[in-house]
C-alpha cells in the first residue's frame, strides 16, 4: 500500500513538472509592445510581413532592400556604445543582447529624402522580436535618426 502511494506521488509530481515545462514553452511571456515617444508599438516579428508592419508604423515603405545577418558584439566599442544610446532613446537596449545573432531588415522609405538622398528604415530582429533600428541614408558619416525622426549623431 505504501509503495502505491509513493508511486502515485511520484507520478503526480512528474506530471506537474512536465505540465509546467510545457506551459513555459507554449506561453510566450516576452513583451509584445514597446513604448516609443509616448506611444505603444507592436514589436512581434515572427514573419517578414510582421517586420514590415513594424516599420510601417513609422513610415510608408516601398521595398525590402535587404536582410543582413550579424552578431551584436560581446564588448561594445565606441560605435556600438553610441548606437546603443540611439536605441535607448527609443526604448530599446542592446546591452542584454550582447553576443546574440540578429537580422537587420532594411526598407526604402517611400517619397522621403534626407538632405536630398533616399532614406531607409532598418529594423533589428532577435528571437521574433524587434530589438532596435534606425532611419538613415546610405551615405557615409550621415546622421542616423530614431524611428520617430529625431536626429542622433
Amino acid at each position: 500500500m505504501l509503495k502505491n502511494k509513493r508511486m502515485l506521488v511520484c507520478l503526480t509530481a512528474a506530471f506537474v513538472v512536465i505540465f509546467i515545462v510545457c506551459m513555459v514553452f507554449v506561453l510566450d511571456f516576452r513583451p509584445k509592445n514597446i513604448e516609443i515617444n509616448s506611444k505603444q508599438y507592436n514589436i512581434v516579428a515572427q514573419t517578414d510581413a510582421d517586420v514590415e508592419k513594424f516599420a510601417q508604423q513609422f513610415c510608408e515603405t516601398e521595398a525590402l532592400i535587404g536582410m543582413q545577418h550579424e552578431y551584436i558584439p560581446t564588448q561594445f566599442n565606441d560605435v556600438y556604445t553610441s548606437y546603443n544610446e540611439l536605441q535607448k532613446k527609443q526604448g530599446f537596449d542592446l546591452e542584454k543582447y550582447k553576443g546574440k545573432k540578429f537580422v537587420m531588415y532594411t526598407y526604402k522609405i517611400a517619397e522621403h529624402k534626407i538632405n536630398g538622398s533616399d532614406a531607409y528604415i532598418s529594423v533589428m530582429v532577435i528571437d521574433e522580436r524587434v530589438v532596435g533600428g534606425h532611419i538613415s541614408t546610405f551615405i557615409k558619416d550621415s546622421p542616423m535618426y530614431t524611428f520617430y525622426g529625431e536626429e542622433y549623431d
